[in-house]
């Protein structure tokens, strides 16, 4: 199940949760279940636990690359990615220019 299906069903179960009744929640196909107020609650509580650990393993994967490239935040990494990729497109049209004048074609 994707992020976006767990938070579809996520909103089900709060609403469920929140009128104290039957519900009906998405399952993973698309078709409705009804689900009882215990029933909502676990499933509500696997798709938090499933939630946290997919944040848990991108906020280790991003704590890793950060120190790859020694950086101090990721705000910073966007950052100088983009001046990276600015100057390396600058430095393709000085090299077409280059070329241009030197009558060489492009390898």
């Amino acid at each position: 199940m994707d992020v976006q299906a767990i938070s579809i069903r996520i909103e089900a179960l709060l609403q469920s949760l929140a009128s104290g009744r039957r519900a009906k929640a998405p399952d993973s196909v698309g078709s409705a279940a009804p689900l009882e107020l215990p029933q909502a609650l676990e499933e509500l509580e696997r798709a938090v636990k499933k939630l946290i650990a997919e944040r848990d393993a991108l906020a280790a994967r991003e704590k890793e690359v950060l120190e790859l490239l020694r950086c101090e935040s990721s705000d910073r990494l966007i950052h100088d990615l983009r001046t990276v990729i600015n100057n390396l497109e600058l430095l393709k049209i000085l090299l077409e220019k280059s070329r241009a004048k030197a009558g060489t074609a492009p390898a």
